[in-house]
């Protein structure tokens, strides 16, 4: 999964298990760290990191609500065949 957000100063990628965020320099995090953190968890995450993490959770779980229905779509085609 690659995911990519924009904001007005930083870039933010999340590719597989790792979130990336560009705001004049790069910083990385594994995916689940950002997530604890989300989920009230401690982390050791730059600010840069934790500003972003509710909408890298949001929009990893838009991506896999969209691919889920995708496929529920997909299914229901072929059973009605």
């Amino acid at each position: 999964m690659k995911l990519r957000l924009a904001y007005p100063h930083r870039l933010v990628e999340v590719d597989n298990k790792t979130i990336y965020v560009f705001r004049n320099r790069l910083l990385s995090a594994p995916i689940e760290e950002v997530v604890g953190y989300y989920l009230g968890r401690d982390a050791l995450l730059p600010e840069e990191l934790k500003a972003v993490a509710h909408d890298v959770v949001r929009a990893i779980l838009d991506v896999h609500g969209e691919i889920r229905a995708s496929l529920m779509g997909e299914v229901g085609r072929k059973v009605s065949t």
